[in-house]
């Protein structure tokens, strides 16, 4: 009952609404022991457990604290909701932290997730505490008359009914060396199913023998890096590490963030958990037989993924701290290369991931990847393949980390656009594609497809001149045939997968078309993620839109059908879009900014607009440029969480906008934001 039950939170506690009752760490869980006290121990008290030798009286007394704490979230949950309420909302969190005291430091460390780090903390407690016991009833009640299997591993460790036992625990004292030795042996010994219940009680008991000296003891360090080095069980050995306090006292610095959340709608788990879930990813990269192709082949070009893993470890170490978290956590990261022994040049790649992790993501999701500058001034901070590699599956480790729902088709193939051109720079084979040669190719197998020769030569030169070096050959045959075929006005996937899809909209083109277009996008329920807006040298507009969705969207069809008729109109007119705000997100106030960032196309000014996201506000920014008569050239939105982050590059017939219309833009997006 409780495996299935913990697996509906993903098996951990620290998923940023827990449920204070059914989730890992939870009050079911000291249900469930107290169930089995019942049950065998015609008992009604937890104490029994204390007086059977199942609990020490310190850990009875830990044991009632933590579900005295829960008991009391419980009850101000209820009075906060009015209702019965098991979920740690968003919204009742900034009140809870309220009631228990908690307060802004004026730092980076809010009330609300003080508070949630005590909760998260107190959960941890009451899971080790859970599962230890459980692991106790199983081998001492359920298994009492069932002879041990045992395996002798070495002096200090045997296997017993394939769970590994420490055979003194007074080594955890007197040999720091076995505390790291017990975990590589659960490494290279797939047989062992995890670590005797009453081992873990001495760990816990003798944690504080991890402290300075220990963590000096070059043996130690040598052992914790070859834990890193093995082939196999990396991240779920680092898991246990830490769900053991173990981590926690070998690093204090990792120490800070566990059970540490981030109070926003982007990141899911608190900053430990998702640390170790990019650990993991890395390893699912590396090995799994479901990962993409060409990532497990570019795995084979890093020499030493443990460097991978430490980076992944320290990415995001000094989030809650005042500063840059990336700035910070570089630091970090060179201490611990340092300490660790590792060699100059490989704490140099660790550190550069670690200082520029959020560089791909950023580059590739807000700045035009056509842009010859973008990819040259990428490549020269990148400066190697190595770094370009292991930053890629960093980069894809982290995404997945943050939210299995962020990590979608359209993301990956701009990670891996923005990849292959930075590599082929890097490896001097990155040049601009004659314009003449594109068109040339084009022609000839648009000839061979029967499509007439005047009508080839015509479209070829009205097409917009800019997509022939941002579009791939393939993409620019298919859109060249199909605008070729069909009349406008034309809307047709072009491409798509389970959560996003891919509009060609060849149309006339009129005063509010951007307007029309995304209204009608955001009314079915398609989020615009990127917008390239082209007008060819007839009056036609050719836009490529990408969109993402999700499997249970049926309304493609729809969608599709009333924007045909809305070209067809050629004209502006209102839409009416359903304009609301999610439960969740208006729980975060997020200042609206407007920044004008440098263009490196003289015919375009480009602006960055960050506000907290709604459904139908790119419809209310298209309006409201619309009465300023500025044309939207390109478009790029990001949703992080709660905020959403556009990127437009626009113009006023054709050339930048000055000073002035600059900021009466900037005053009008603020006004409305």
């Amino acid at each position: 009952e409780q495996k299935i039950r913990h697996k509906k939170f993903s098996d951990t506690t620290y998923n940023v609404e827990p449920n204070i009752k059914e989730g890992p760490g939870g009050l079911r869980d000291i249900q469930m022991v107290s169930w089995v006290v019942q049950r065998f121990f015609q008992a009604n008290s937890l104490h029994e457990l204390v007086d059977a030798g199942f609990l020490t009286e310190n850990e009875y007394i830990r044991l009632k604290k933590g579900q005295h704490f829960l008991w009391k979230i419980r009850f101000a949950l209820h009075i906060i909701a009015k209702r019965k309420e098991d979920r740690i909302l968003f919204d009742y969190q900034l009140k809870l932290a309220k009631i228990f005291g908690f307060h802004d430091d004026g730092l980076k460390n809010l009330a609300v997730e003080q508070f949630m780090q005590i909760f998260y903390r107190n959960a941890m407690r009451l899971e080790r505490l859970n599962a230890r016991l459980l692991q106790l009833f199983d081998e001492n009640i359920l298994k009492e008359n069932h002879p041990n299997l045992i395996q002798q591993l070495n002096n200090h460790f045997h296997i017993v009914n394939d769970f590994l036992e420490i055979r003194d625990v007074s080594l955890f004292q007197s040999k720091p060396t076995v505390w790291f030795e017990l975990f590589l042996l659960t490494q290279k010994h797939p047989e062992i199913q995890g670590i005797r219940a009453d081992t873990v009680r001495a760990m816990r008991h003798n944690i504080n023998q991890i402290n300075t000296e220990f963590r000096n003891n070059p043996k130690v360090k040598e052992q914790f890096i070859k834990i890193l080095q093995q082939d196999n069980k990396v991240a779920t050995v680092l898991n246990e590490i830490n769900r053991l306090g173990i981590l926690a006292r070998y690093l204090p610095v990792f120490g800070k963030i566990v059970g540490r959340m981030q109070f926003d709608l982007f990141h899911i788990y608190t900053v430990d958990q998702h640390s170790l879930f990019a650990v993991r990813n890395l390893c699912r990269l590396r090995h799994s037989k479901t990962s993409v192709k060409k990532d497990q082949q570019l795995f084979k070009h890093i020499p030493k993924p443990y460097l991978l893993y430490i980076a992944a470890l320290f990415h995001d170490i000094a989030k809650g701290r005042e500063g840059h978290h990336s700035d910070l956590g570089a630091v970090d990261a060179w201490d611990f290369c340092q300490q660790h022994n590792i060699n100059h040049a490989d704490s140099d790649l660790i550190v550069w991931l670690v200082k520029h992790h959020l560089i791909m993501s950023e580059t590739a999701q807000k700045r035009d990847l056509g842009d010859t500058a973008v990819i040259k001034n990428f490549a020269n901070t990148v400066g190697s393949l190595l770094k370009l590699r292991a930053l890629y599956l960093l980069t894809i480790a982290d995404i997945s980390a943050t939210d299995p729902k962020l990590w979608n088709s359209f993301k990956q193939s701009l990670l891996y656009e923005l990849f292959g051109k930075t590599k082929q720079y890097l490896t001097a084979n990155y040049q601009d594609r004659s314009l003449a040669s594109i068109k040339q190719s084009l022609t000839i197998q648009l000839l061979n497809l029967n499509i007439p020769k005047d009508l080839v030569s015509k479209q070829i030169d009205n097409f917009p001149q800019g997509l022939y070096s941002r579009l791939s050959h393939n993409k620019l045959l298919k859109i060249h045939g199909l605008i070729a075929t069909i009349k406008p006005p034309l809307v047709v996937n072009i491409a798509n997968d389970k959560n996003s899809i891919e509009f060609l909209i060849h149309c006339h083109d009129f005063k509010g078309l951007f307007y029309i277009m995304v209204s009608i996008l955001e009314k079915y329920n398609f989020t615009v993620v990127d917008a390239s807006i082209n007008n060819s040298t007839s009056n036609f507009a050719l836009n490529i839109v990408h969109c993402l969705t999700d499997e249970s969207n049926n309304n493609s069809e729809l969608m599709q059908k009333e924007l045909s008729d809305a070209l067809m109109r050629e004209k502006f007119y209102n839409i009416n879009i359903d304009k609301f705000t999610s439960h969740r997100e208006k729980v975060f106030k997020i200042k609206p900014k407007v920044e004008i960032l440098t263009s490196n196309n003289p015919h375009n000014s480009l602006i960055e607009v960050i506000c907290r996201d709604q459904h139908g506000l790119l419809a209310i920014i298209a309006k409201m440029l619309l009465a300023l008569d500025i044309s939207i050239n390109a478009a790029k939105i990001v949703t992080v969480g709660a905020r959403a982050e556009f990127i437009y590059w626009l113009s006023i017939k054709q050339q930048p906008l000055n000073t002035k219309q600059l900021q009466t833009l900037k005053d009008k997006l603020l006004k409305i934001l």
